[in-house]
Parts: structure tokens; sequence; C-alpha cells
């Protein structure tokens, strides 16, 4: 028979090399060579097994350092310290065949006898013990408690389950889905069963979720370890409720985060796409700018989500107000959506950088709106009416940053691998230092700075200003990034505009607001933006924004506020 399938026990007295009850593989090397499709060939020497006390070397020769054949009692059975002859699947095949081997009374045909010797084989491996610990395997952990993921029984397909892949075990980071096949073949596995979901994905399951108990169960480290799964953080819908935001104003911000989170897919796929949506469109927005077709894709995004949960909208690619669905019934069984609430948003800042793939932005406010005139809203200091500000950056990861109080700016970063697009907290309270040392701005415009900002910056390239810091310059050509990186880029300073560029009411004054939430101002060059009384829907202001100490500074020298005038690029 063929050695590398067949194992059997044996025993010999005689060799010293060989213990009782060891097995090894024996290969036959006599003159008649074994045919697999006779196994009664070997009838004979099973005869010969029962009824002499060896086997004439001719026929057999150890290939194993451990066994030789057994001797055995007169009735044929094994005298080995009470260890009954088991008898292997050959012996089993061989002796139930007939005498023609191909059917008839003995033994029903070759099929037959392999399938005997099969069903013989198969109960004694679903009755064998543990190896490890020689006792009978222990049932699996009962739903709801911990190490179900390692039982093979308790991990079915078509069931909801979270893996971590072969090249995420490093960062221990979960991937979602069903279960479509079952790749361990072993009743139990310390590290999880290892599983292919529906989406493709191969990995080891970390957590299920059982359907009879409605729980879900973590894989529990042992004692010492450390586990390499990291826990989800907070979501934003999450935080708006422990920070206890009014529900409407809470359906309004997540409506606006929904929508940057669609423009951020957008953005990703926009190198993919024709030219035609990256390059100028044939249409002139209100500020008399040329619309990029992404303008216009932003800016129907953010109208789409926001419309149903707010009274009125202002938009930098609109001429007027939009009205929004809800006029706000506050005694709508439904919570009223947002109705009391309106929001002026810039769809897609810097979009000038869409071309290199550079970073851009969408910033927005939320403006409390208390009566039927749709612009109302708009018309007093942002101060007295604005409640929340936010942005999103697009760049190597979609980051937005929120404020719905004025003493505490938090912010969210897009989660990728949740198909729902949530935005997860990552800083809870952001702090602007109070001086920096970097300054964001245009220089090519330097001829036409006046002198109290030319003097200034004079000042700063050389540690002269009042902080005696040496700063540095630096430009992203979009209003959020340059923010973001004076808010969080660990040097503080100021960014803006000097010329009278940016919009107030989503630009300016929803800066500002975050800017003074995280400890530090926006000023037009001589005051607060927030006190500035808006010129229109679209009034535009001189900007600096960042560190409060450097802008008070700036406000000092005096005479930072340029002149109005169009530039080419």
């Amino acid at each position: 028979f063929s050695v590398k399938r067949q194992c059997i026990s044996f025993r010999d007295v005689n060799d010293n090399m060989i213990s009782p009850g060891r097995k090894a593989v024996v290969a036959f090397i006599g003159s008649t060579v074994y045919n697999r499709h006779r196994p009664h060939s070997f009838r004979h020497l099973q005869r010969q097994q029962h009824h002499s006390a060896t086997l004439p070397p001719p026929f057999f020769s150890v290939c194993h350092p451990s066994i030789a054949w057994p001797p055995a009692d007169d009735d044929g059975k094994s005298s080995s310290s009470g260890v009954p002859y088991r008898r292997s699947r050959l012996s089993m095949a061989a002796s139930s065949s007939g005498r023609s081997g191909r059917g008839g009374r003995g033994g029903g045909g070759r099929q037959r006898q392999r399938r005997r010797a099969y069903n013989y084989n198969r109960g004694r491996r679903r009755n064998r013990t543990d190896a490890r610990t020689g006792h009978a395997p222990t049932p699996p952990p009962s739903p709801g408690q911990p190490g179900r993921e390692c039982h093979r029984s308790c991990v079915t397909v078509g069931a909801d389950v979270f893996v971590v892949k072969k090249d995420d075990q490093r960062t221990g980071r979960e991937t979602g889905g069903v279960v479509s096949r079952l790749l361990t073949r072993a009743m139990y596995h310390s590290r999880g069963i290892k599983v292919m979901l529906e989406c493709g994905a191969v990995g080891r399951v970390t957590r299920l979720i059982d359907d009879d108990a409605a729980t879900m169960t973590t894989m529990i480290p042992k004692e010492g370890e450390r586990s390499t799964i990291p826990k989800k953080k907070m979501s934003l819908s999450d935080y708006l409720r422990e920070e206890g935001v009014d529900e409407k104003l809470s359906l309004v911000l997540m409506a606006a985060a929904d929508a940057s989170s669609k423009v951020a897919a957008e953005l990703r796929r926009l190198p993919l796409v024709s030219d035609e949506v990256v390059g100028e469109g044939d249409t002139i927005n209100v500020q008399g700018e040329e619309q990029k077709v992404m303008d216009v894709r932003a800016n129907e995004l953010f109208l789409r989500a926001l419309m149903p949960c707010v009274a009125s909208m202002v938009s930098e690619e609109e001429e007027d107000t939009v009205v929004g669905y809800d006029h706000g019934y506050d005694d709508a069984d439904d919570g009223g959506g947002g109705a009391r609430y309106a929001v002026a948003f810039d769809p897609l800042d810097g979009s000038s950088n869409l071309d290199a793939a550079g970073p851009t932005g969408s910033i927005f406010g939320v403006y409390r709106h208390d009566d039927d005139d749709y612009a109302s809203a708009f018309a007093a200091p942002p101060r007295r009416s604005l409640v929340a500000a936010g942005y999103a950056l697009y760049s190597s990861s979609a980051q937005l940053v929120l404020s719905v109080s004025d003493h505490k700016a938090a912010g969210f970063a897009l989660d990728p691998d949740d198909d729902d697009s949530t935005y997860r907290l990552t800083n809870p309270r952001i702090a602007c230092p109070q001086r920096g040392r970097y300054y964001s701005l245009n220089e090519a415009r330097e001829p036409d700075w006046p002198d109290g900002l030319r003097r200034w910056i004079h000042d700063a390239k050389r540690g002269r200003t009042p902080s005696d810091i040496t700063h540095s310059a630096r430009y992203a050509r979009s209003l959020a990034a340059d923010f973001h990186g004076t808010l969080l880029g660990g040097g503080g300073g100021w960014c803006g505009n000097p010329r009278p560029h940016l919009r107030l009411l989503y630009e300016a004054a929803p800066l500002a607001f975050i800017a003074e939430a995280a400890g530090g101002k926006g000023s037009d060059g001589t005051g607060d933006l927030l006190d500035v009384m808006p010129d229109g829907l679209h009034g535009r202001v001189c900007c600096f924004l960042g560190s409060k100490l450097d802008v008070e500074d700036l406000e000092a020298y005096g005479d930072v506020q340029q002149s109005e005038k169009r530039y080419e690029a």
C-alpha cells in the first residue's frame, strides 16, 4: 500500500528502538507490487498476521525506526500490554471484500468497500479527544460570552462579523461584512476563525453579532497582553448628543457634515473623470468669477442636504437667498427639523487648486432665524445671530472642525472604513496658541500693501515684532487650508487677506467664530470681524485670523487694510 497515506499501530519486543504502542509507516518491498485497485491482494498477508508471530523480512520493511509488526496470540488478537489490535483502513477494506473484489455477496463491490472504510474512520475522528489535554473537546461558549469568534461552530456562513486582514494586523483596523466562506477547518483557533467576507476580504474574526442575544462580543486578550484592536472613536452624532446640542441644530450640523463627506467622495474620483469636470465651466457666478464644474456640483450637494432642515440658505454660487422646505413650526411631532436656523456656506473654497490636486475646503455658518423674513438672519452683525460654524478640509484626509459654542472647538476626521461616511472625533478641544511663528498671505501683492502691513511683515521676518519671534511664511491658496494650518499646525500666527476679498457671512465670520472658540481672534484690521455689519449677502471684508496676540499686534501697527483691487491670478 502507499507509504505516504497509511499508518498502522505496531509493537515489537525484539527491537530495543521500538516502544510498545508506537505508530510508524511500513513499506511493502516484496517481489509482488501492490495494486491500489485490488486491495484484496493483501488478504493472505492479513491472515498471516493473525497466525504467525512474525512476518518474513522479504515482504515488509520498517521505514521509520519506531515500529515492527506485532506478535499475536492464538486467537489472533494482539498481546501487547492489553492494547487491542486496531484494524486499519486497508484491513477493513480488504477483509470486507468478496472473492472477486468486484461485488457479489462477499463485499458489495469496490465502492462499498471504500465507503465502509471511510465511515469507520470518520466515526473515530468524530469521537477523538483533544490532543493537547487528553480530554473531550470543550463546548463553544454560549451567546454573549467572550471567545465565540474562536469556535468554528459559532461563526457560520451569513453571519455579520468583523475581521482583521493580514495587512491590517499591525494597525488592528477592522473590516465588517457578511461571512461567505469558512477557511479554518479546525473547530477551534486561538486567534479567531479565518473567513472570507462577501466583499472579498479575508481575515480572522475578532467580533461577531449574535442574532439570538443581539449582543456583540469582543476578543479578550490574555493576561499581560495588549489588544491590537483599537476602539472606535466617538462619532459626530454622539458628540453632539453628549454636548447637549439642540436637536434641530444637531440636524443642521449633521446635514452639513454629510454634504461635506459627499464632496470629499467626489474629489477622490475627480482625477478619473473627464477634463471637463476639472476645467472651467461656461457660467459666471454672482461674484463675477468663472465657475468650475466642481463648484456647481459641490453647491448642489450642500443645497440638497440642507434644504429639508433649514429655513433659508445663502451660497457663494447663488445670487439670492434660497428658501428651505421647513418653515419653522416648532409644535411638529417630528421635532420641527431645524427650521429655526439659516445657513450661509461656501461649498468649495480654493477650487483653483483642483488642477494640481491641492487642498480645498468648505466653510459654513449657522445663523438663528426668528421671523418670517428669510434674509433677516443675515442682516445683523454675526455676533448676534451666529450660533455655530464649521469648515471641512479636503486634503490627505477629510477633516471637519466644528464650534457649537463661543468657548469650544472640536476636530473630526472622516472614517474611510465606514460605509455611512461617519466623522469621528479626533481632537475634543482645539486650542490656538496665543502667539505663533507663521503668517499666511499672498506676498506677490506686496507692491499694493499699505505701509502698516508692509512694516509688520518686514519686522516679522527679522524677529522685531513685540513677540520677538522670527516668522516664516506659508500659503496654500485656500482659506480653509491656511486657517487649519494656523489653528492646528503647531505654530499659530495668522492668515487672511488684507484687501476686501473674503465674504463676511460664509467665509470670514464662521472662521472668526471658530478662532474665538479656540482662543484666537478674527479681525478686519481695525476691530472684531463678528461685530462688522454685513453689506448685503455677499459683502466683502478684510480678514486676519489666528493667534490673539499676533492679530492684536498687527492691529497696533495701523494701516493694514489694502484698497480693493482685482487681479488676474
